[in-house]
């Protein structure tokens, strides 16, 4: 299955979400290509660099699907950044807050 009817999938009940595995989500992923394969190869950077931890099979199959930004809820350009979903005005307002501004 590709990663988006894999995320409906695994919606339809609990013993499907709990089925889910961090395996299953990166083969699918990098089988579909495009975002959802450019998405595994940007959290295997950071996770590489140890600047995160492997995300739960249901985070990592929601950041490989995701679209919207996590924090206004609005599709915009989208980064993913430390393992979030964000868009460009809601990180420069985070960074900005974290930075005392």
């Amino acid at each position: 299955l590709g990663p988006f009817d894999l995320y409906r999938t695994s919606m339809c009940c609990k013993f499907l979400k709990a089925s889910l595995t961090t395996s299953t989500v990166v083969r699918s992923a990098m089988l579909h290509g495009g975002n959802p394969a450019k998405t595994i190869e940007e959290l295997y950077k950071i996770m590489s660099q140890r600047a995160m931890h492997v995300p739960s099979p249901l985070r990592l199959m929601r950041l490989v699907v995701g679209k919207r930004c996590e924090f206004c809820n609005v599709i915009k350009c989208v980064r993913l950044k430390a393992g979030v979903m964000v868009c460009w005005p809601c990180l420069s307002r985070r960074r900005d807050s974290l930075n005392g501004f």
